[in-house]
């Protein structure tokens, strides 16, 4: 029953190509920093840095009571490493 569900929902989704929101610039660069062969942190943090929204929202959850450490980051690139 669910199966018929999803292959209804895939033939919407195909016939509506266009209405589907683009993949943002900085989730295109995330994906390729990380399927780089000599990708590090410092590449990988480079990459969030360039959207605002991204660092703050990395900063701010690494920064959280969830992920606390010791001793809080202070750039993206401490909080990715």
């Amino acid at each position: 029953m669910m199966e018929g569900k999803y292959e209804e929902i895939f033939q919407k989704v195909c016939k509506n190509k266009s209405s589907l929101p683009a993949i943002p610039d900085a989730g295109i660069k995330i994906l390729s920093a990380l399927n780089h062969p000599n990708g590090n942190a410092k590449m990988f943090a480079k990459v969030i840095e360039s959207d605002m929204g991204l660092s703050g929202f990395i900063l701010k959850t690494t920064r959280s009571l969830r992920f606390m450490t010791r001793v809080p980051p202070k750039s993206v690139e401490q909080a990715v490493a």
